[in-house]
């Protein structure tokens, strides 16, 4: 074989083996979805028009659930009702802006439960035993569209286990253990000490935020211009100290 073939062949096979190990790295690479919309509205002077947190600060439990980077530098603690639609509402905005924000981002969510309301408690429940299954994500979107739509009954989540390939028995039962019950109350609790009131409350660094705040700066009831979650939060990201490599 003369030196030019061996060069050839010697070019081809680096160039299969680059080749393979550039599949295999973006295999490897996390899928993000990007969800896009009307382009960001910002007014002018808005106001932050939210509230300093009065318990402890809020830190990451072995129970919780992350969606986005769980090692981002800014985590962002959402507390969810499932029986309400602004907290869907509020998951729609919570998508895009994680879409959007890279590895710079993680929203820890959490469940409220409103007192007396079945469907938000076994909505919570649910979320809970379909996260032993790795289904938290699944579950939730059905959750929240059913919420939106007014469609969630009491009692009616098992069917949501079976379309999610989750055996209904198991999961009707889960929902009556007394040990998801236990922590359930346990995030209440965590909830009670910042005096959250209700759903969807939203705390970002040093910032509490009651309500569905929508992605791009609005005016309210009072006509005042008010910062939406994204101006909230990309002020929060500029915040944070600079990392010294």
């Amino acid at each position: 074989m003369t030196n030019t073939k061996k060069i050839w062949y010697l070019l081809a096979a680096l160039l299969i083996i680059t080749a393979t190990a550039l599949a295999f790295i973006s295999s490897r690479k996390p899928k993000t979805e990007m969800v896009t919309g009307d382009p960001y509205q910002a007014i002018a002077g808005a106001k932050t028009s939210s509230y300093e947190p009065v318990g402890e600060i809020l830190n990451l439990a072995a129970d919780d659930n992350i969606i986005g980077e769980p090692t981002a530098p800014l985590a962002i603690f959402v507390y969810e009702d499932y029986a309400s639609p602004y907290s869907a509402e509020l998951a729609t905005t919570l998508k895009r802006i994680i879409s959007e924000s890279g590895d710079k981002l993680a929203v820890v969510i959490r469940p409220f439960v409103t007192v007396g309301n079945n469907i938000s408690r076994e909505g919570a429940l649910a979320l809970m035993c379909a996260a032993d299954a790795d289904k938290f994500t699944e579950m939730r979107d059905l959750i929240l569209n059913a919420a939106k739509e007014g469609s969630l009954v009491a009692g009616g989540f098992g069917p949501y286990a079976t379309q999610l390939g989750l055996d209904e028995s198991a999961f009707n039962a889960c929902l009556t253990n007394e040990e998801k019950s236990v922590k359930l109350e346990a995030v209440m609790a965590e909830a009670d000490k910042n005096l959250v009131l209700g759903a969807p409350t939203i705390f970002v660094g040093n910032e509490m935020i009651i309500g569905a705040r929508p992605y791009s700066d609005f005016v309210d009831s009072n006509d005042d211009a008010i910062e939406g979650l994204r101006a909230v939060i990309d002020r929060q990201l500029n915040q944070l100290p600079v990392e010294v490599k």
